[in-house]
């Protein structure tokens, strides 16, 4: 019978969960269980669970150990059964958790402080929006916009855009909601023992905007001493899992092959994996996995050998029916599934296949209207990002977050490194090699590390003193704790301050509609790196570009060539 357990001399009992086998692969990360009347994330590491419940008495760890196990097995259960439609009565039930979070904080002194702060500032904002001239109002929104995103975050766009209608462009305000939001709808879904599809999401995140500003006001209420809506049970159901259908004929499982039986392309495709992963990138099977198993649906399971060149095609114009871009399709889809056939005819797939039916099927995508444009930035778009990143003040609600928007942009203009790969920076990267400093960029798209020098101007910008106030662990990811990411996020955290650092730079710098904020940094990177006389071989090992030949892969440089080829990158000059 499962029990809470102890270890080593700690006084506290803890909760320690094996991760069962068959969704093993399927969950990492966090997931967040309930401790003593409290959210907590807890790491799903080495294929367990284990978290400390907070108590040493016994009669009180069982209690706290009954709740935490089964909300641990719901959570394994909605793993399991996968993403599920939510209908709008039961985005507005889970949505009750942002409600109650807003106005637990009638509890906490400290909060109280900060909120009656916070309205106050937003009453006078209003007051002050209303009698100032048309002409100052723009200001005037723009330095009320400024001070809140500095002291509440970049995600804090989501407020604004309901509380200031048409004041922010859709795409950042969907980038804000998930950044916002998108940690604490996985962990109230969770507790619930159900995920979500994605096309209930949008509703989802937007349900707890509106939670969280109904509970805003009843917060505000509160502090006038008025609690009748506390829990404002009215306005929130009870939350109902959605039932399996009733009539619906039992899904046909593909079951493991013996030799000479049938297998599906699902079936085929963990033989592939359990053969590639050493050569393809973990990544890279896990965006496959998803594609095949829908394919491996469509076709009830068939035997892979079965799939002809036309039922691919039916099954590409069942994908695009669905909503899902043909260029989606192409490149993700078609993709997944001609590798897997192809493995089929190797000699590490066992020549199933003597060759691929599809080999050669390609997807036509409507032409181009406008040619490509420059995807470097221009000189007044750097000075606009650069100083939209130097005026940032770190600290607020996430410290690291906002460390993230001062000092990315920055690393990113001195080495042309994508913004993912320099969120995902540790204090343990940035060292001293030969009496130069550098950084070491280990999360890469082609998963191959490299060795960045680090530009003197920004030694001089005092980077490298935000990296000591650090210590050691993540420099712009903030932990879980104050994030409230959990396993269940449908994104990489990576992914996700990336994106937040894209919404930053769009909200603050004035750019081209068609520019990337985040990726232009490559181009335009290279670009002046090149003006400056620095060798195509430097420019290439510092981006982590591929060399152009296979003779130029033998040229590999030296950390001490690197450095010396930075020198020459002139310092921008804002």
């Amino acid at each position: 019978m499962a029990r809470p357990i102890k270890r080593g001399t700690s006084a506290n009992w803890l909760l320690k969960v094996r991760v069962p086998s068959d969704i093993v692969d399927k969950v990492q990360g966090h997931v967040v269980l309930p401790i003593g009347g409290r959210r907590t994330p807890v790491a799903i590491s080495a294929g367990y669970v284990e978290v400390s419940l907070r108590t040493s008495d016994p009669d009180e760890a069982t209690l706290r150990y009954a709740e935490a196990h089964s909300a641990l097995l719901k959570h394994w259960e909605a793993v399991k059964a996968g993403p599920q439609p939510l209908s709008k009565r039961q985005a507005v039930a889970v949505s009750a958790d942002a409600y109650r979070e807003r106005i637990s904080e009638i509890d906490d002194a400290d909060a109280v402080t900060r909120r009656e702060a916070m309205n106050a500032d937003f009453d006078k904002f209003i007051v002050e929006r209303a009698e100032s001239e048309s002409e100052e109002r723009d200001q005037l929104v723009q330095s009320w916009f400024e001070e809140v995103i500095a002291e509440q975050g970049i995600d804090f766009i989501a407020v604004i855009a309901a509380v200031l209608p048409g004041s922010v462009p859709p795409d950042q305000e969907d980038l804000a909601l998930e950044s916002r939001y998108g940690a604490r709808v996985d962990a109230a879904l969770a507790l619930r023992g159900i995920q979500s599809d994605d096309a209930s999401r949008p509703s989802l995140l937007r349900e707890f905007r509106r939670s969280e500003l109904l509970g805003s006001k009843a917060l505000g209420r509160m502090l006038e001493g008025d609690f009748s809506d506390e829990e404002k049970p009215a306005y929130f159901p009870a939350f109902e899992p959605p039932p399996p259908p009733a009539d619906a004929a039992p899904v046909k499982q593909p079951q493991s092959p013996r030799d000479g039986d049938a297998m599906s392309i699902a079936q085929l495709f963990e033989v592939m994996r359990e053969a590639m992963l050493e050569y393809v990138k973990p990544s890279t099977l896990r965006r496959y996995q998803s594609t095949i198993q829908k394919l491996s649906e469509f076709t009830d399971h068939a035997d892979f050998r079965t799939l002809t060149r036309e039922r691919i095609k039916e099954w590409i114009k069942h994908r695009t029916s669905e909503g899902i871009s043909k260029k989606t399709v192409r490149n993700n889809d078609l993709v997944a599934v001609q590798s897997v056939l192809e493995f089929a005819t190797t000699d590490d797939g066992g020549e199933r296949l003597k060759e691929n039916p599809i080999k050669g099927l390609k997807i036509k995508l409507p032409r181009r209207t406008k040619p490509d444009h420059d995807s470097r930035l221009r000189h007044a778009e750097i000075v606009s990002i650069l100083n939209a990143a130097s005026a940032v003040k770190i600290g607020g609600r996430y410290p690291k977050s906002s460390a993230g928007n001062r000092w990315t942009p920055w690393l990113a203009a001195y080495s042309g490194a994508r913004i993912q790969e320099l969120v995902s920076l540790e204090a343990e990267h940035i060292r001293n090699e030969g009496g130069a400093w550098v950084m070491d960029i280990t999360k890469t798209k082609t998963d191959e590390d490299r060795t960045v020098p680090i530009h003197e101007h920004l030694i001089e910008l005092g980077f490298l003193d935000y990296v000591r106030s650090i210590g050691k662990g993540p420099l712009f990811i903030d932990p879980p704790e104050i994030s409230g990411r959990t396993e269940t996020a449908s994104r990489d955290a990576s992914e996700v301050r990336a994106s937040g650092v894209a919404v930053f730079i769009r909200s603050k710098a004035k750019l081209r509609p068609n520019v990337d904020p985040n990726h232009g940094w490559r181009g335009t990177w290279k670009s002046i790196a090149a003006s400056f006389g620095i060798e195509d071989r430097y420019r290439d090992a510092i981006t982590g570009h591929t060399p152009g030949t296979v003779g130029r892969k033998y040229e590999k440089p030296t950390t001490t060539e690197l450095v010396e080829a930075m020198k020459s990158f002139r310092r921008y000059q804002l």
